[in-house]
Order: structure tokens, then sequence, then C-alpha cells
């Protein structure tokens, strides 16, 4: 039997995110460690989120973009995420 629950998800901080995506965002990552618990944040690798995330590099040109577009998973988003902030801090 499976039993559907609704998921808290922690709001964001929208510290720091250019006014234009105030509220259009699933999450927000500024850091490798945030990049990497993003399957955490929403509680599932299965979790598609129609919203996109928003990766801040400190001293980068510009935050980077992932969009989800309710079909692509946590998990897959996740690993996006860390591979743009490694690209963006060259690490």
């Amino acid at each position: 039997m499976n039993i559907q629950m609704k998921k808290y998800i922690p709001p964001i901080d929208y510290r720091g995110v250019p006014a234009k995506y105030i509220g259009q965002l699933s999450a927000v990552c500024r850091t490798k460690h945030e990049c990497q618990e993003i399957v955490r944040w929403f509680g599932s690798p299965h979790f598609c989120p129609l919203l996109p995330i928003m990766i801040i590099v400190p001293g980068a040109d510009a935050p980077t973009l992932i969009p989800g577009m309710g079909v692509t998973g946590a998990a897959e988003l996740q690993d996006c995420a860390v591979v743009a902030w490694g690209k963006q801090t060259d690490r």
C-alpha cells in the first residue's frame, strides 16, 4: 500500500537573488555543500520541481539557473548543480 503525504519544503532564503527571480525558484544554492544536498532538500531523488534551481557562486559573473520543468528529478538536478559549481569555481 502506498500512502502519499505532503512534504514540507523549507522556505527559500532569497538574499542575494536578483529581484526578478524572487518567488520564481525551487531552491537556491550558495555553496558546494548546498548543491550536494538538493535531494535532501526536496526529500526524494524522484521529486521533479517545476521551477528552476539557482546556483550563486561568489565572484561569478552571474548566477546559473538549472531548469527542472517538472520532468527532471532532484537527483539529476543535484548532479547538474555540483557540476555547475565545479565549472564556475574551477574545482
